[in-house]
């Protein structure tokens, strides 16, 4: 009872882990997405 109470609570803790970087993976390629945008609108207007 207490094994299967201790591997419910590390997997909870597991998912909650991967959840939390799967959320700053997700904000990160937003952020990368718009650098990205910001450079091109850059280096556009630097070489007419």
């Amino acid at each position: 009872m207490i094994k299967n109470l201790l591997a419910t609570v590390g997997f909870a803790v597991f998912v909650h882990y991967g959840y939390q970087h799967y959320l700053r993976y997700q904000r990160l390629k937003a952020e990368n997405a718009c650098l990205r945008e910001k450079w091109k609108d850059c280096v556009g207007k630097a070489n007419p």
